[in-house]
């Protein structure tokens, strides 16, 4: 195998430590926003891919799925994406658009049998900016406040997917799940007091396990119904607490309560069934289930609920048909999801919403730039809260390289 990608490959990993997002006001709570495993060719189709195999792009739905490139053959794939979103409560408005680096995987062969998957992707983002108008206690006068988060957790992962039998694939990923949330309160200085920040630091991690299977059948050697099952335990992981407040140039290390802290990962649970013909046509329905109802936060207007994630994804296209032009090699994509996330704010839940189209364009026998468009929305103006829409492209390379023998 040539090396010539590997300096490329650890730029890039080492960039993505610092890929942020476009801010969102509901990232403020717990880890932030949960990134769903929507990366790559998942993406375009809505989220959707616990019951699809990989082939000439990666699936990262399903542990099980990465099973389905060529065996002889070493595969990267990177992503990048622009985001463009549109905040409002119905009085204030806010547009902010961002372009960063998303993910970046490695995969090929153990064995014929036994297929792995190396890669960094993000896990939550944390990033949102709020700034008000506070009055001091007893006193007419007013002053400015803000309100800033940054950060997010990052999972890198080892997959590994098995082949049981015909009907049957096998997988799980290991994983070690770290980063840091920063909040900062900051007040601007006025007659009555001097100007002060306060600085709440989260550092977290562990090691996380999820598992999945998928079990296809085969009809006329032409078309494969599967379904596929996901699957992750409840994990806390190990967490550390900073709390620091800067006033007139020095800086006090406050106490606080390390316990009222962690950081858990809900148990979870996915569904996927899907109906394939060869590198035709592929269309797929998914179901994610996440437990948050018993996980609470101290905030006196936050609830929890469980987390119901609905999502399809359609394919259609012959890109392996050498005798076409590159117009009828086109893989065509269609996706959609509607999600009831975690978060219930003043008695008010928020969901989100948003649809997918894209295409799929062959570079060669083997290679392929994806190219998708995101329309979605978050939130509600109801009880004076906040409504986010935003518009996304997104891209992936799949680059693959074969093996010498």
């Amino acid at each position: 195998m040539k090396h010539r990608n590997i300096p490329v490959f650890i730029l890039i990993f080492c960039s993505l430590l610092f890929a942020q997002s476009a801010n969102s006001v509901y990232t403020l709570f717990g880890v932030g926003q949960i990134i769903d495993d929507s990366y790559g060719i998942n993406r375009v189709l809505g989220g959707t891919g616990i019951a699809f195999h990989s082939g000439t792009t990666l699936n990262f739905k399903n542990p099980a799925a990465y099973l389905g490139t060529n065996q002889n053959s070493f595969a990267l794939e990177i992503g990048l994406y622009g985001l463009n979103q549109h905040s409002g409560n119905g009085s204030v408005k806010q547009n902010i658009a961002d372009m960063n680096l998303s993910y970046i995987s490695l995969s090929s062969y153990f064995d014929w049998w036994w297929a792995f998957n190396l890669g960094m992707v993000p896990f939550s983002n944390v990033e949102y900016n709020i700034n008000t108008l506070s009055q001091m206690e007893g006193s007419p006068s007013t002053y400015e406040k803000s309100f800033n988060g940054t950060g997010g957790l990052n999972r890198m992962f080892f997959g590994n997917s098995f082949i049981v039998n015909k009907h049957l694939n096998a997988g799980f990923n290991l994983s070690y799940i770290f980063g840091s949330v920063t909040q900062t309160e900051k007040a601007s200085e006025s007659t009555d007091f001097s100007d002060y920040q306060l600085v709440d630091e989260i550092n977290a991690k562990g090691v996380y396990f999820d598992y999945g299977l998928q079990y296809s059948i085969y009809k006329n050697t032409r078309w494969q119904y599967t379904l596929g099952l996901t699957c992750g335990a409840r994990k806390i992981l190990s967490t550390s607490h900073d709390l620091l407040l800067t006033d007139d140039d020095s800086v006090i290390e406050l106490e606080n309560d390390q316990t009222g802290h962690h950081v858990e990962i809900p148990q979870k649970l996915g569904l996927g069934w899907a109906v394939i013909q060869k590198d035709h046509f592929r269309l797929g329905l998914d179901y994610e289930f996440n437990q948050w109802s018993h996980i609470r936060f101290n905030n006196p207007k936050l609830a929890t609920r469980n987390s119901h994630r609905f999502s399809f994804g359609l394919e259609y296209g012959h890109p392996s048909n050498p005798n076409s032009g590159l117009l009828d090699r086109l893989l065509y994509r269609v996706g959609g999801f509607y999600k009831n996330s975690y978060l219930v704010i003043d008695n008010t839940p928020i969901d989100s919403w948003g649809v997918n189209v894209g295409f799929g364009i062959p570079l060669n026998k083997i290679n392929l730039l994806n190219i998708s468009l995101e329309y979605g929305q978050e939130g509600t103006l109801a009880n004076n809260l906040v409504k986010n829409n935003y518009y996304g492209i997104y891209t992936n390379f799949s680059l693959f390289e074969f093996l010498a023998r």
